[in-house]
């Protein structure tokens, strides 16, 4: 790898810092750059990114089907709700990050 392709453009996160919801872990910096980062030839558009993580969610929605044969059910819920809060990291509590639902189950599959 170059030794370009591992600085990170930290002016991209000033401009969109307001934006960026905080975790009390942090964020990765070279993560929130490459989802902020204007999108040159070659690097996936706005469509292409709604797919992969409309496919990613699918994913993790078939997981939950099969959540009564699993050896830790939270694991999964866990891991669904990690990738959420990364992959949107300015519109958590939105329509399209589907967050708040995915809380809502995971809370209601253990109360009862």
């Amino acid at each position: 790898m170059a030794v370009s392709d591992d600085l990170i453009n930290f002016d991209l996160i000033e401009q969109h810092k307001e934006n960026i919801q905080q975790l009390p872990g942090g964020r990765s910096a070279k993560q929130l750059t490459t989802i902020l980062s204007p999108h040159p030839s070659g690097q996936a558009t706005l469509d292409e990114t709604k797919t992969l993580n409309n496919a990613i969610r699918q994913e993790y929605e078939l997981e939950l089907q099969s959540v009564a044969d699993s050896d830790d059910p939270l694991d999964i819920y866990d891991r669904y709700v990690k990738w959420t809060l990364n992959a949107y990291p300015s519109a958590q509590a939105t329509p399209q990050s589907q967050l708040l639902p995915l809380l809502e189950r995971a809370t209601k599959a253990f109360l009862t």
